[in-house]
């Protein structure tokens, strides 16, 4: 799934996350990764946000400023993402 863009005019932001992933005979079988794109460059990452395959929350902080959109890949997983601008 992706976000729709969203543009950072200056100062840093932060994607915030949270994974609890579905268990199977006490396993974890779900997974998450957080991928930032920046739209003026489509074929480079900006950044890998997260990538979880335990329950887990974490953050990520960007310095760039621009227009990007995160890529999100779960499976069988119970998750959370907010993309926030620092204060």
């Amino acid at each position: 799934m992706n976000t729709d863009p969203f543009t950072v005019e200056g100062g840093g932001w932060t994607i915030e996350w949270k994974h609890v992933p579905a268990t199977l005979k006490d396993s974890s079988i779900g997974s998450l990764q957080i991928i930032v794109w920046d739209t003026d460059n489509p074929n480079t990452p900006a950044a890998i946000a997260a990538t979880s395959a335990a329950e887990e929350s974490g953050c990520h902080t960007m310095t760039e400023a621009g227009t990007y959109y995160l890529m999100i890949n779960a499976t069988n997983t119970i998750w959370t993402v907010k993309a926030l601008k620092a204060e």
